[in-house]
């Protein structure tokens, strides 16, 4: 059985996966990275950290598909926080 990372581990193994995508990859694996570190800080309930790294990770994304579901994901956040200004903000990006 496998003990739970710490945050701070978790934050370092995402760390490490963008440093790796970065200097062996392309833009797509760099998006995947950051996305796994968005949801570890989204895990911990670290919310604007989690939006910052989201909206970095929607800055590398380029098919529409993969833009639409990072949108979704951070109106999703806004929405169970129930952050109306937030959403009203983004939606008019």
């Amino acid at each position: 059985m496998e003990v739970e990372k710490t945050f701070e581990e978790q934050l370092e193994e995402d760390d490490k996966k963008i440093k790796d995508a970065t200097e062996n990859y392309g833009d797509v694996e760099i998006r995947d990275a950051l996305i796994e570190k968005a949801n570890t800080y989204l895990k911990y309930r670290k919310i604007e950290e989690a939006m910052a790294v989201y909206k970095e990770a929607l800055a590398k994304s380029v098919g529409v598909g993969k833009k639409m579901d990072i949108h979704f994901l951070i109106l999703k956040i806004y929405l169970e926080h129930r952050n109306l200004d937030k959403i009203r903000e983004h939606i008019e990006l």
